[in-house]
């Protein structure tokens, strides 16, 4: 099965049939999935509820090591703190991910993609690789990594210069929970029991037989934005988790959407609207019914329908109050909402009835209100 990370140019082996039946393989190694989601559930919330504590114990335990770690809180700033490797050696290259995306290694920077470098260095590996981290561990200060190719591993082993990246949404507590979120992430990514290769080290110069330098980069680039809303902040435990293109075609016309297959499906449909000023993705929104299908294939308990139903509702009641808004700051509505200007309201209550409540809204204003008045100014009516 080839890496969901490794290329944009192959397509899944896999269809939906295959991938249901390879689910339930996986899933048998699990005593009760149910429980097991339930408690991964309450150990990345928790995590979540308490951030700021997770990453600042998380930064003192690289620092106990001699290690460092470096901030980004936007894709330009990011790079401000790459830019310096790439640098140090002409040899770089990147593994293609979401976190590789937002910043632009490859769009803005000009940087070759690991599969690009090896085609035009004779397949040899790069001597200095970013790459995304799938987690990072608050209470050891560890950087958590794993892929499904064995020719991605090889390269993160053979680099002189690793730098991982990883946004402020992968922080686990412990070793035990890394445990259970990586065979509950596997299992809905690549309907596996496990990832196929992982690595675990620290930033700075661990004792190993590689010797390597391992720099760390970790990211906010809009991601606290779903943590400011009670009804999103449930979602950001997600973040760092890739819905598999099988599930993903299900749901979503992602044919025609400019969108690459391989990775950052559930962020581009379902989170980017949430962390990203929902109004400007709100289509996204009104595109899936199945959203209860879909929380089956997710490695968390969450009631997603109830969330993204409680999105609409608060999208729709700004819409119409940005568009109340825009009526009230033109001539001819201050006219007609003016009592003291004997005018008809006739053509003004079709123009609101067009552009704010519908056709089927009732208005029926008396001389003695305005139209603000009877029906703005009166709750019950709104």
């Amino acid at each position: 099965h080839n890496s969901m990370l490794s290329s944009t140019e192959n397509k899944s082996p896999y269809s939906l049939t295959e991938y249901l039946e390879s689910i339930k393989v996986a899933a048998s190694y699990f005593d009760n999935l149910s429980l097991a989601r339930k408690r991964l559930s309450f150990y990345r919330w928790n995590i979540t509820e308490e951030l700021d504590k997770n990453l600042l114990e998380f930064e003192s335990s690289v620092k106990r090591t001699g290690g460092a770690v470096m901030w980004g809180n936007d894709p330009d700033e990011s790079w401000s703190m790459l830019k310096p490797l790439t640098e140090l050696n002409s040899k770089c290259a990147f593994i293609p991910s979401k976190i590789t995306a937002e910043i632009g290694l490859s769009s803005k920077h000009s940087l070759p993609s690991l599969n690009r470098f090896m085609q035009d260095n004779e397949s040899q590996y790069p001597d200095t690789l970013f790459v995304q981290a799938k987690f990072i561990i608050a209470t050891s200060g560890h950087v958590y990594f794993a892929t499904q190719d064995k020719n991605i591993f090889e390269a993160v082993n053979n680099a002189k210069n690793v730098c991982f990246i990883c946004g402020i949404d992968s922080v686990l507590n412990n070793g035990y929970e890394l445990e259970l979120a990586k065979n509950l992430y596997s299992l809905f990514e690549y309907a596996t029991f496990g990832y196929n290769f992982e690595l675990i080290t620290k930033p700075g110069k661990p004792e190993n037989r590689f010797n390597q330098v391992v720099s760390l980069l970790v990211v906010d680039h809009q991601r606290s934005n779903l943590l400011t809303n009670a009804n999103t902040r449930k979602f950001f435990p997600l973040l760092n988790f890739e819905l598999p293109i099988e599930v993903a075609a299900n749901f979503w016309d992602i044919e025609n959407e400019d969108v690459t297959p391989y990775y950052g499906l559930l962020q581009h449909f379902l989170l980017s609207p949430l962390m990203n000023e929902n109004a400007k993705n709100n289509s996204f929104f009104y595109t899936n019914n199945g959203l209860n299908r879909l929380a089956a294939f997710l490695p968390y308990n969450i009631d997603v329908f109830d969330a993204i139903l409680s999105e609409r509702i608060a999208l729709d009641g700004a819409k119409k109050f940005r568009n109340f808004a825009s009526l009230l700051q033109t001539d001819y509505a201050k006219l007609f909402l003016d009592k003291r200007k004997k005018v008809s309201n006739k053509k003004f209550q079709s123009f609101v009835r067009e552009k704010l409540l519908g056709k089927d809204f009732l208005l029926d204003v008396g001389n003695d209100k305005t139209f603000v008045e009877k029906y703005f100014y009166d709750k019950r009516k709104i």
